[in-house]
């Protein structure tokens, strides 16, 4: 069990306020400070998940940051993970720096000493809390980043007040205490109703989160220490550790780069059940279509019914329907043809069958099979005795819709994968990456590349990749360059 699924005396803590019940008591918003905690927007569960119905949205009255839309995932609220929280003070002209722990969610504030000045490597924290504690006037600018930022992205940060209005996300303490409803934030008892990965009361260990790139349990593999993942955690956690639950808040911190990870790992999740249903039934279905094509009824584009064109599913159910209807037509004429009394084919059952068939075809699908239609199926009747038209067909009614079913959800997942890619920009500032320095240079393209990869499985793929080395809407296009515009522009 984590530090996070709550003590008894933090679970005592959310039942009895920690304040004095005197007459003398403050006002929750009249004390000195105001607790945080901080958490970052995310995606939902996926189709993968072990119960992908079970989401848990952004509550529909809170301000929350329009993030671009997808065909395959809805946003959320997760715990941070290990990595840092940087808050500029713009009250007190102060820049801080926390370490953030997921095993025990505390953030340990790295105090600057004149050792750190010019160094992007930092350490020496103090006594940790699972949340912020800032006075109540103050304006602030809070920031996540699995990275550490190196000592020039600090300055950059301290002295560059539109950067920080552009990637940091502010907080007014002083009007939240009027308003309780500042853009990104909720109040603290409503932490559970709103992060995907804290229960209420306590943790219900479900496998939730398996597949993400910040899983909930920690993934068996040989490089475990390296492992990022966050443990469930319950609400009274954070709620039984603030002094007073009615003033504290919890605000929405943006981790783009751990959305596009989760997007690059849902589309390989997709892309490998596509190719087990290929490895299956590919070649099975091509067999049948060639069955199908040589031996059935005219299936050319120009000769099928708009309604059918472009569905494949609709097009051999059309055609099935076509067959049977030819079929008839044929057992009718032979009947007609071997009656020796003139007009006792009228009393034979099932006949003009053809003609409702005919009605019902016309119907469903808005023209009728043509008499040349009819011919060319009579034409085919040699090759028919040689094979299973009627097997051939179902397999295909039974089995594509599946691999189309898969087959749209690699190209869904693709789509939201390229507005994702284009939504980061081209600026790695603004995802707290300095790519002067070289590990955080190393860390942004090892990220990159290994999307690539993913993402590069198919020619239209190739190409979009291919397009952003011409137009750089995303990283793709600088990424072999350093990302770096200016060099890339230099070379060319």
């Amino acid at each position: 069990m984590t530090e996070k699924h709550g003590t008894r005396q933090q679970r005592l803590a959310t039942r009895f306020p920690k304040t004095p019940a005197t007459a003398t008591s403050l006002c929750p918003f009249r004390g000195p400070n105001i607790a945080i905690v901080p958490v970052r927007y995310a995606l939902d569960r996926s189709r993968y998940d072990v119960a992908p119905e079970k989401l848990k949205p952004l509550p529909k009255d809170g301000k929350w940051t329009r993030l671009p839309t997808l065909k395959t995932r809805s946003y959320t609220l997760r715990q941070l993970y290990d990595g840092y929280v940087y808050v500029f003070d713009e009250t007190a002209q102060t820049l801080h720096e926390y370490a953030v722990s997921a095993i025990d969610g505390h953030l340990s504030r790295i105090v600057w000493t004149d050792a750190h000045i010019g160094s992007d490597q930092r350490n020496g924290t103090s006594d940790s809390q699972p949340f912020l504690l800032y006075p109540r006037d103050n304006r602030l600018h809070i920031a996540f980043s699995h990275v550490q930022w190196t000592w020039r992205l600090c300055e950059h940060m301290r002295s560059n007040p539109p950067s920080r209005a552009l990637w940091m996300k502010a907080l007014d303490l002083k009007r939240y205490c009027i308003t309780m409803a500042e853009p990104d934030t909720m109040p603290l008892d409503r932490i559970a109703e709103a992060v995907a990965d804290i229960d209420e009361g306590k943790v219900v260990e479900d496998g939730r989160f398996a597949d993400s790139a910040i899983p909930t349990v920690q993934p068996s593999s040989s490089d475990e220490a390296a492992s990022l993942f966050s443990p469930l955690g319950a609400d009274v956690f954070w709620r039984g550790s603030v002094d007073d639950q009615d003033s504290s808040l919890f605000i929405a911190l943006d981790d783009p780069l751990a959305v596009f990870n989760d997007l690059g790992m849902q589309l390989a999740a997709d892309q490998a059940a596509y190719r087990i249903w290929q490895v299956e039934h590919e070649h099975k279905i091509q067999i049948a279509q060639t069955v199908t094509t040589l031996c059935g009824a005219e299936g050319e584009l120009e000769k099928l019914p708009a309604s059918v064109r472009g569905d494949a599913l609709l097009t051999h159910q059309y055609l099935s329907d076509v067959e049977a209807y030819f079929e008839q037509c044929i057992l009718e004429e032979a009947q007609i043809s071997s009656s020796s009394v003139p007009g006792d084919f009228l009393l034979l059952p099932n006949m003009f069958k053809s003609l409702d068939l005919r009605k019902a075809i016309e119907a469903r699908y808005g023209s009728a099979p043509s008499e040349h239609g009819l011919q060319a199926w009579k034409d085919r009747h040699k090759w028919r005795r040689e094979v299973d038209l009627s097997g051939a067909r179902q397999y295909l009614l039974q089995h594509l819709p599946t691999g189309d079913k898969l087959l749209q959800q690699v190209r869904d997942t693709q789509s939201d994968f390229q507005h994702w890619a284009v939504h980061l920009g081209t600026e790695p500032l603004k995802l707290f990456i300095d790519t002067t320095n070289p590990k955080s240079l190393l860390y942004l393209q090892m990220i990159m590349l290994n999307l690539q990869i993913i993402y590069a499985q198919d020619d239209a793929a190739t190409a979009w990749l291919a397009e952003q080395e011409t137009n750089t809407s995303s990283l793709f296009g600088t990424l072999r360059y350093g990302f770096s515009p200016a060099l890339k522009h230099a070379l060319h």
